[in-house]
């Protein structure tokens, strides 16, 4: 068992961006098999924009990945990473 969960982890990174003076805290995926729609909506009040279901699915994977800035092609047959998106 961790000793936080996903949700608890981005909380803290939140805190500390704003506590280092960041006005726009990154974007976050949740990778997570909880497909609860009060799970959802809480993480969503959290900020956590994507979602990638357990087990995961090539597919769904490259799309999330896309809307980050990872990727430059979710249709890709060889999906190649990007560097890290520039923080806004």
């Amino acid at each position: 068992m961790p000793f936080l969960n996903g949700l608890e982890v981005i909380t803290q990174l939140k805190e500390i961006c704003w506590r280092r003076g960041e006005t726009h805290p990154p974007s976050f995926m949740m990778h997570t098999s909880n497909q609860e729609k009060e799970f959802r909506d809480t993480c969503k009040g959290e900020g956590i924009e994507y979602f990638a279901e357990k087990p995961i699915k090539e597919e769904r994977l490259a799309k999330v990945l896309f809307k980050l800035g990872f990727i430059e092609n979710p249709e890709a047959e060889n999906l190649s990473m990007k560097s890290a998106p520039k923080a806004k």
